[in-house]
């Protein structure tokens, strides 16, 4: 299933489904760019230490490339890394597909950052 392409900048570090439970260090003042590639996932509040650099993008696959219901696509949020210490990077979701219910293991992702 096609998801469009997200554009990380130099100097940003992307965390996506695969850094799921994950530690990652990010040295302070840096940008973490999170990418998930389900449109259905939605980004909890950031921990102390993290700002959020404006909203959350939500990108459907384009017209034609994805049965409907799906999901297809990414939702995309950068944010901004301030001071030292650790916060954590969420996103939750309640449907995995056309009418289906996700279970505890698809429903959440979490990235613990180290900030130093």
């Amino acid at each position: 299933m096609p998801s469009p392409t997200v554009t990380v900048l130099p100097g940003e570090r992307e965390v996506t489904e695969s850094d799921n439970g994950r530690t990652v260090d990010v040295a302070g003042g840096r940008v973490l760019v999170a990418v998930l590639h389900n449109t259905y996932w939605r980004f909890g509040p950031p921990g102390a230490g993290i700002t959020q650099l404006g909203e959350q993008v939500v990108t459907p696959a384009p017209r034609g490339t994805c049965l409907p219901g799906v999901g297809c696509g990414t939702v995309v949020a950068r944010y901004r890394t301030v001071g030292v210490g650790a916060a954590d990077l969420t996103a939750s979701r309640t449907t995995c597909g056309e009418a289906l219910r996700c279970s505890p293991s698809q429903g959440s992702w979490v990235v613990h950052v180290r900030i130093g």
